[in-house]
């Protein structure tokens, strides 16, 4: 697709042609309130001509456009960030290059459109300037609106898409409504999952199914909100997130993460974010146990949304299309039936503590020329410790960490599974 721009000179939004008569606001004006933005250019005055589409800061499509006028446009106003758990080539931090304020054209199917990034209201330390974007033509007519329609469209799909070889983490802004891209991770494949085939291939092959075309096709035919919930539960540390990441990565879907403790989260808010779900995405609530208990009461005082509202929230009332729920929790137990009951939750997984199948791989894993002898005393001198008997996959992956530089006899030897309790033992770092 070839994206030039026309247009070189650099303009202000103030220069975009308004319709005469155009004059600034008197002091009087501004007392009986004339100073409300009527034009999203920030004049008093609606535009007459031509066609403009205003995209506020408070959704992903306004991210898209930036991006996308920031990789095919040739803008001269750019804003750096520093990229959040990125890393340069040399290995230090990664500066992100975002737009900037002013104006860039963009050449679309024969049009050339203007794009105008610009901020109206004072500054304010806590929450900035009211910032928007405008996509407009000085062409009008349904043709003009579909086609910005399109390229709307367009930079949106190039927004919520990984790269291949990477896996786009989304996180839930309940302030200001709507998903904001975080970052994008590298894909996990199955294969450096070690859980038991059964448990693994539950989820993996349930998952296949359902992303299918006849799948889609069965759903829509019988009404039936297009959606899957899996439960995971288990102790902390045995896999479970890291199965999620690994379902993400086999079938290239975002990974969702949304916090039900957080204190600005509402029931609104969250129905809100069913309803603007990326497209292929997992959403992930971890330790819904932590939250609600099985009588419904809240666990977390931050937390101000409702248990019906969550369970609205896993039914579908936001019309999800192809998205995959993970529930985990420690504690099935703790749970009210009513959230976990089938049709609302449609699989189950116990994500246990390592198997001696599973003990022997992790040291495969992390010395490739094990023997099966190697591997077999291996598994006899971890579970001849005490916590060995009952040892997660994070505390075998750490007893590899501490013997990083060591041989492999010392390894199998020298147990070093940590004294931390398993429950203290936490999950979520894979995300941060």
């Amino acid at each position: 697709m070839d994206m030039a721009c026309t247009d070189k000179s650099p303009r202000s939004p103030i220069d975009v042609p308004l319709p005469p008569p155009f004059e600034p606001a008197t002091g009087s004006d501004r007392m009986a309130g004339s100073d409300r933005v009527l034009n999203c250019y920030g004049g008093r005055e609606a535009q007459r001509s031509g066609t403009a589409i205003e995209i506020q800061n408070n959704n992903a499509l306004f991210e898209a456009l930036c991006s996308y006028a920031t990789e095919h446009g040739a803008p001269h106003s750019f804003r750096g960030t520093k990229a959040p758990g990125a890393k340069a080539k040399d290995g230090g931090s990664h500066v992100e290059v975002k737009l900037g304020f002013g104006e860039v054209d963009l050449a679309w199917e024969g049009y050339t459109f203007l794009l105008t990034h610009a901020s109206f209201g004072k500054p304010h330390w806590a929450g900035g300037r009211f910032s928007t974007l405008v996509l407009s033509s000085v062409e009008e007519g349904e043709a003009v609106k579909d086609s910005m329609s399109r390229l709307a469209k367009k930079a949106l799909t190039e927004h919520e898409t990984a790269k291949p070889s990477h896996v786009t983490l989304y996180s839930f802004s309940a302030k200001q409504g709507y998903w904001t891209k975080d970052r994008e991770i590298k894909k996990r494949q199955l294969e450096s999952v070690i859980l038991p085939e059964k448990e693994r291939s539950t989820v993996v092959d349930d998952a296949r199914n359902f992303l299918g075309e006849d799948a889609k096709a069965w759903y829509g035919k019988h009404g039936i909100p297009y959606k899957r919930t899996y439960c995971l539960h288990g102790p902390p540390g045995c896999g479970k997130s890291s199965l999620i990441s690994a379902v993400a990565s086999e079938f290239d879907l975002n990974v969702c993460m949304l916090s039900l403790a957080d204190p600005d989260l509402k029931d609104q808010g969250l129905r809100a974010a069913m309803q603007h779900i990326p497209k292929r995405s997992v959403i992930v609530f971890e330790d819904v146990d932590a939250i609600f208990n099985h009588h419904r009461e809240k666990q977390e005082s931050s937390c101000v949304v409702t248990f019906s509202g969550l369970l609205n929230a896993l039914d579908g009332v936001g019309e999800p299309c192809g998205t995959l729920f993970f529930l985990t929790t420690n504690h099935l137990n703790r749970l009210d039936k009513a959230l976990i009951r089938p049709g609302r939750v449609d699989v189950q997984v116990k994500v246990d503590y390592a198997s001696d199948l599973q003990v022997g791989r992790m040291l495969t894993r992390f010395y490739e020329e094990a023997t099966h002898a190697e591997r077999s005393a291996f598994v006899g001198a971890v579970r001849a410790t005490e916590i060995g008997k009952r040892v997660s996959m994070a505390q075998l992956q750490e007893h590899f960490v501490q013997h990083r530089l060591s041989p492999i006899y010392r390894a199998v030897k020298d147990i070093r599974l940590g004294a931390a309790s398993h429950q203290e033992t936490s999950e979520g770092s894979m995300w941060s």
